[in-house]
């Protein structure tokens, strides 16, 4: 069982669509193939520093299956800026992205989220630390 609090930044799961997915887990879920649907429990809106008006985190519970694959990472790949009209790469973008890839080996998926990347930001600078952790189960 997975228990997940964050801070701002989501964790995606995606998983193998092959039976209905429990009452709780329908709330989460915000992308789906044919095949494979992608969870998205979302972190509270607020930091882990100390903070104006502080409250405590929710925590989501989770029961994970063999085959779901994890993902944790900070906001600087979707904040990151380029593509034709420089805008930048956005959330839903990454979860497509990331649906398209999952079932590969976790070092081609390394790759592909770095040669994507370059290619969005056509030659311009990094703007923010970038973090992506995928875990497969």
């Amino acid at each position: 069982e997975l228990h997940y609090a964050g801070a701002y930044n989501p964790l995606y799961i995606i998983r193998q669509k092959h039976e209905p997915l429990e009452d709780q887990l329908r709330n989460y879920l915000s992308l789906e193939t044919e095949s494979y649907q992608l969870l998205e429990l979302k972190g509270d809106r607020q930091p882990i520093a100390i903070y104006i008006s502080e409250s405590e985190f929710n925590t989501k519970k989770v029961r994970l299956l063999k085959g779901d694959t994890l993902y944790l990472f900070s906001d600087g790949f979707i904040d990151q800026k380029g593509g034709k009209d420089n805008r930048k790469f956005m959330s839903k973008n990454l979860k497509k992205l990331l649906l398209e890839i999952h079932d590969q080996p976790m070092i081609d998926q390394k790759r592909y989220l770095e040669k994507t990347l370059e290619a969005w930001m056509e030659g311009q600078s990094q703007m923010d630390d970038i973090l992506i952790v995928g875990v497969r189960v």
